[in-house]
């Protein structure tokens, strides 16, 4: 919790699985894979969900991200460099 909305509602869309899929047979007919993966879980897990909040008049917020480095240096991840 970041102290910044008071969330109003939070809930899923009925059957919002079924539009997700027909949303994804007009625009990506081609993906298979998450087709596949939508229409096996027939919305047991996968939809759409909706979120409302207001943002608390209090809250104090950072400065958005403005740019990211376009350099990768790679680096351990969690390891130690034995």
């Amino acid at each position: 919790m970041t102290g910044i909305l008071d969330i109003e509602v939070a809930d899923t869309l009925s059957d919002g699985w079924r539009l997700w899929m027909d949303w994804l047979r007009l625009v990506a007919p081609d993906n298979a894979t998450e087709i596949r993966a939508v229409e096996a879980d027939s919305g047991r897990r996968l939809g759409y969900v909706r979120v409302v909040g207001r943002r608390r008049v209090e809250a104090q917020l950072q400065e958005p991200i403005v740019s990211v480095p376009t350099q990768y240096d790679k680096k351990p991840l969690l390891r130690s460099p034995e």
